[in-house]
């Protein structure tokens, strides 16, 4: 069973942006980013990151990629992303 953290953000973006999400996602979430994983979207040039933080950041992530990445998706946890 995965382990369950208390917030999880999946985030699409263009393959050409997925360096600096994951930069960004560094610079912001510091200490609270428990692991990310990046997969490459099906017959689609885009990335999907699976943000893991060990708390909450008040949306502070998720108001800093629609700043930087204005074509971002943002999708929902589902209970079977694995950590």
């Amino acid at each position: 069973m995965p382990v369950q953290l208390p917030c999880a953000i999946i985030i699409v973006v263009s393959a050409a942006s997925i360096t600096a999400l994951r930069q960004l996602a560094f610079r912001i979430c510091a200490d609270r980013l428990a692991s990310m994983r990046i997969e490459r979207c099906e017959k689609s040039d885009r990335m999907r990151a699976s943000v893991y933080l060990t708390r909450d950041d008040n949306g502070v992530l998720t108001e800093a990629v629609r700043s930087f990445f204005p074509d971002a998706i943002f999708e929902r946890p589902s209970s079977r992303t694995p950590v």
